[in-house]
């Protein structure tokens, strides 16, 4: 596994924009950020701005428990990545303890992680851009890429029609164009295989050709030390020819099948130029993509706007008959107001007559007062002058008695 992550390394360098073409170290990958970069590379709209904001930088004195963070969140999103964008289902050999990592400097986890970031490249939407990223690379490289890819094929075992899903719903390609990807993508994985399965055959010819070599080797020095037996020399010398003409009939095959890898590599460099000819084309039709968006926003606002008018036509249409029923009440209100001043003025008019009515009411109080007291005086000089007449009256008599 360990074998893997040198070559991983190169491969995130080459991916990663942000260094200024500084060679990164095991020190940078283990701090989590580097990895957040390249994943944002690989697919902005998934491993956002918002989320590469969370990764923060670190050194290497750093305290571990913060580096784990931030491999935790990355191995977190990865997991989603392939769960949710790829279907994957993850086995108990894609479980890895980012703390470990972090803490230990465990170079295995570590190379696992990029295993996964690799994965997320080559099965992405854009994945042809960083397969052609991958064929410039050294061939040690692509070979690790390679297996890499092979590995995760095991998880994902209907990556395929996924992707066909995914690109029928994200992309506005024509259905032939479509069709065309989906043909050329099928092709340059059976190049993959073909490819695969020339390379381990080659193996294969050069560890006979290396156990060929030796065994003549070996030969060559029984030859020498068995000079003296003619019999057994010649039984040797015609074992040496089978051995020689095996090697060269190995040879033949070698070189056959360096030529058919050749020639499926150059095919596949010409599947590869014809597909970026056919995504040109589409990424051409895209400005036809955004012409219909804005024109279907445009249409949506005015049905929204139409909405919008016909319920403030029945809004207006009720705020009239209120109008109506406000105008009637404002002259009912009018001719109560009319009624209630009359009625004020009457109780005005009312108040001051009984206002003029007490005020005379208190003047013949007054004079009743003052006439009975006025008759007192009057009864007492009646009774005074009839007094005096009566003495007056006794006097005369008296006197006209005398």
């Amino acid at each position: 596994m360990n074998e893997y992550l040198d070559d991983l390394i190169k491969w995130v360098w080459k991916m990663n924009s942000l260094n200024n073409g500084k060679e990164i170290t095991l020190v940078d990958v283990f701090s989590g950020r580097t990895i957040a970069e390249a994943l944002y590379k690989i697919d902005p709209l998934f491993f956002n701005d918002n989320w590469l904001n969370k990764i923060s930088c670190y050194d290497q004195m750093t305290n571990w428990r913060l580096k784990a963070n931030n491999l935790r969140k990355i191995y977190r999103r990865l997991w989603e990545y392939y769960t949710d964008q790829l279907g994957a289902e993850m086995t108990q050999e894609w479980h890895i303890d980012t703390s470990r990592i972090a803490e230990c400097d465990d170079s295995e986890l570590l190379c696992r992680l990029l295993q996964l970031v690799l994965g997320v490249a080559l099965f992405c939407a854009n994945s042809e851009n960083f397969i052609r990223l991958l064929l410039d690379q050294s061939e040690s490289v692509r070979w690790t890429a390679m297996n890499v890819m092979n590995e995760i094929k095991k998880i994902l075992p209907e990556r395929s029609k996924e992707k066909m899903k995914a690109s029928e719903t994200s992309s506005p390609e024509p259905i032939e164009s479509k069709e065309q990807m989906v043909d050329l993508k099928s092709m340059v994985e059976s190049l993959e295989q073909e490819c695969t399965h020339l390379n381990e055959k080659l193996k294969e010819a050069r560890t006979e050709k290396e156990a060929l070599s030796s065994d003549n080797e070996s030969l060559r020095l029984r030859v020498d030390e068995l000079s003296e037996g003619s019999i057994e020399i010649e039984s040797l010398r015609k074992q040496i020819r089978s051995l020689r003409s095996v090697r060269e009939s190995t040879q033949d095959a070698l070189y056959k099948i360096e030529a058919e890898r050749d020639h499926f590599k150059n095919v596949n460099l010409q599947l590869l130029d014809e597909n970026t000819e056919l995504r040109t084309k589409i990424q051409d039709m895209a400005p036809l993509e955004e012409e219909f968006k804005r024109l279907k926003d445009e249409l949506e606002e005015h049905r929204l706007i139409a909405q919008n008018y016909k319920t403030l036509e029945s809004q207006i249409t009720t705020y009239k008959a209120k109008l109506k029923e406000y105008k009637a009440q404002k002259i009912e209100i009018k001719v109560l107001e009319d009624k209630v001043a009359t009625y004020m003025k009457s109780i005005i008019a009312l108040e001051d007559e009984q206002r003029k009515n007490g005020a005379l009411k208190t003047q013949i109080e007054s004079l009743q007062l003052e006439n009975s007291e006025l008759e007192e005086k009057l009864n007492d000089e009646i009774r005074r002058s009839d007094k005096v007449n009566l003495l007056f009256g006794i006097k005369w008599f008296v006197l006209f008695l005398i």
